[in-house]
């Protein structure tokens, strides 16, 4: 109702812009609608053609495992028949698609009482504007909150491990580095000293271990 028979809200300037759909476009769009519509039913009556347990009753075997339990549940509450709701039931769901549709039929074409001004906001206010926006209340009082404590418990977590693994970790890297750096001297006595010394501990070592 909205889509096809709503007033048109678009600025005048617009409006005078607007033209129907070419033959062009047109065609291509209904053989596409067309196939949107019929195609799978007809390959799915195709495909299990030769199967006498699917055949015409393939939608309500389908939707069996779903539908199946409620219908059960109402059958034995009212005494109906094993698989087939009171009639009651359907008349109910018709009249409320009814009604449904043409109370939508009758709030959507009327279209907007007032076209806003020149930079002046569209969105609805009062008990419309509450109505409108109650999943974004709804999602900024649930969603939102437990989303951002996750998103600062994910990023203190990631705080640490940076502290460990970058600074922590860096730094005893670092530290060893340059303490082994500071042995390495471009001065021979220094190298002969440290080799006598590695020597005399290899030596002591093997003393050790041969005397035990």
């Amino acid at each position: 109702a909205l889509t096809f028979w709503g007033a048109n809200r678009s600025a005048p300037e617009v409006v005078k812009h607007l033209h129907g759909t070419p033959l062009t476009m047109g065609i291509p769009l209904a053989i596409l609608g067309t196939g949107s519509l019929v195609i799978g039913y007809l390959w799915f009556s195709f495909a299990f053609a030769g199967r006498a347990d699917i055949g015409a009753q393939h939608l309500p075997q389908w939707l069996a495992p779903v539908i199946g339990p409620a219908q059960e549940a109402i059958a034995a509450r009212h005494g109906a028949g094993e698989h087939h709701a009171p009639h009651w039931v359907t008349w109910a769901a018709t009249a409320s698609a009814i009604v449904g549709a043409a109370l939508a039929f009758w709030l959507f074409t009327k279209g907007p009482k007032r076209m806003p001004a020149a930079g002046e906001s569209a969105d609805p206010t009062g008990f419309g504007a509450w109505w409108t926006w109650i999943f974004d209340r709804v999602y900024g009082w649930t969603v939102l909150p437990l989303t951002l404590a996750l998103g600062w418990i994910i990023q203190v977590a990631e705080w640490i491990g940076q502290a460990i693994t970058n600074h922590g970790v860096g730094w005893v890297v670092g530290a060893v580095g340059r303490q082994t750096a500071t042995l390495q001297r471009a001065r021979l006595r220094s190298n002969l000293i440290l080799t006598v010394a590695g020597a005399v501990v290899v030596l002591a070592l093997l003393l050790f271990s041969g005397s035990r």
